[in-house]
């Protein structure tokens, strides 16, 4: 099964707190009306073409790995877990991690097309210096640490703490996109909560 069917498979399991099939192809899972109209559990985004494609390469000067090509040809990224953080005792939403892609529209849409928007790969990884040094493509930060993850053109998959240390590896995208999209489920329950500290939601270190 390709990854984007897998991963919608997966997603589905929370259908059942409602979910939002559009017609461009984005698919919105777990109204999270607390938050206002347009906040969900989880966001799969529209899909990109080709030339769009084109156009994220050009601007990394770096070639997209297949696999995150044929993702983006049906996602432009996405959302997951997105979570309740208690920041000086007001309520805040974060996404436990997410799925860079190529953004179109800034602040001058409306919120309902901002809803389509991922994070945006280009500007990300212009701001990242690590990209450069090696050749790789920052594609992932994770919420509770500002972990970020990176893909290589082999394939590979890493992330990297602040200030550099390198974490977790994968050996393809698709473990580490399926893989954490599964870990992730375990810790939360009915109406999105979380049963465990963010910091604990990380990915456990590797056995040595």
């Amino acid at each position: 099964m390709a990854l984007y069917s897998c991963v919608y498979e997966e997603l589905a399991k929370w259908n059942h707190l409602g979910s939002v099939d559009t017609d461009d192809g984005s698919h919105f899972i777990g109204p999270m009306s607390d938050f206002g109209p347009y906040a969900y559990f989880h966001k799969l985004l529209p899909p990109l073409t080709e030339g769009d494609i084109r156009e994220l390469e050009k601007q990394l000067d770096l070639p997209v790995p297949k696999a995150l090509r044929d993702f983006y040809l049906k996602s432009n990224g996405g959302y997951f877990y997105n979570t309740v953080y208690l920041i000086n005792g007001d309520p805040i939403l974060s996404f436990a991690f997410s799925l860079f892609g190529l953004r179109k529209i800034y602040r001058e849409g409306s919120a309902e097309d901002l809803l389509r928007q991922p994070y945006d790969l280009i500007s990300q990884n212009h701001m990242d210096a690590f990209t450069y040094k090696t050749n790789t493509i920052l594609i992932s930060k994770y919420s509770a640490d500002d972990s970020r993850v990176y893909l290589n053109n082999s394939g590979d998959v890493v992330r990297i703490f602040p200030g550099g240390r390198i974490g977790n590896m994968w050996s393809s995208f698709e473990d580490w996109l399926l893989g954490e999209i599964r870990r992730l489920s375990s810790f939360y329950g009915e109406n999105f909560q979380l049963s465990v500290a963010p910091e604990l939601t990380l990915p456990p270190w590797p056995s040595r």
